[in-house]
């Protein structure tokens, strides 16, 4: 894939010149799906891992990993002009990797479907006894009740998904690191408009 995407753009920088409208354009699809394909397959190995880590002996810093989360994001929440505000975040004995493709695909799907508004986007959570659970809030156009169910199934695209970009992958792989920690991950319309997506795990 990495070479068929190369190859694509090679041919659009260098030959454009040579080529009509029609080709440039078939050009453009196979970069897209090149990508899309890549994505998928990162998104399906992502799945995959999860449970093969053991939990660390110490406590992670949630807001170091959403932090780190938030820079490698940088660019595409600029480009977005979306505003990302975290307020308190438990610590916990879980995968530092697994927590950053968390709050990574939670963010980045809070950015696709409802940064455009000029809402901030809000991530936070609580802790109650053994039990830490975080929250992503977006105040977008939210999801269909009859999709919420449905909405952690892999492959699923909603209604609100079908023009986005995505592999419909990302939530399933939230619920499935969730789950791994005894927990789970749930979707709630939030107050006012839009979504809030929680997930529940225990410290041991």
């Amino acid at each position: 894939l990495t070479a068929l995407i190369g190859f694509a753009d090679l041919l659009k920088v260098g030959h454009s010149q040579g080529m009509d409208e029609d080709a440039l354009e078939i050009l453009a699809v196979i970069e897209k799906q090149g990508h899309r394909m890549t994505a998928m397959i990162e998104d399906l190995l992502a799945l995959a891992m999860v449970g093969t880590l053991e939990r660390p002996d110490k406590p992670v810093d949630a807001d170091e990993v959403v932090n780190g989360v938030l820079l490698e994001l940088g660019d595409q929440l600029v480009s977005s002009g979306v505003m990302v505000q975290v307020g308190f975040l438990p610590e916990l004995r879980a995968s530092e990797t697994l927590l950053a493709q968390m709050f990574q695909n939670l963010i980045v799907n809070a950015v696709r479907y409802a940064g455009t508004n000029g809402n901030p986007i809000e991530v936070g959570g609580e802790q109650e006894g053994t039990r830490v659970r975080f929250y992503v809030r977006d105040h977008g156009p939210g999801i269909p009740a009859e999709e919420r169910s449905r909405i952690f199934e892999a492959f699923f695209r909603g209604a609100t998904g079908k023009n986005i970009a995505g592999t419909g992958v990302g939530l399933a792989s939230v619920q499935k690191i969730a789950r791994f920690y005894g927990g789970k991950a749930w979707v709630e319309e939030t107050p006012g408009g839009g979504s809030t997506f929680w997930v529940e795990m225990a410290e041991a």
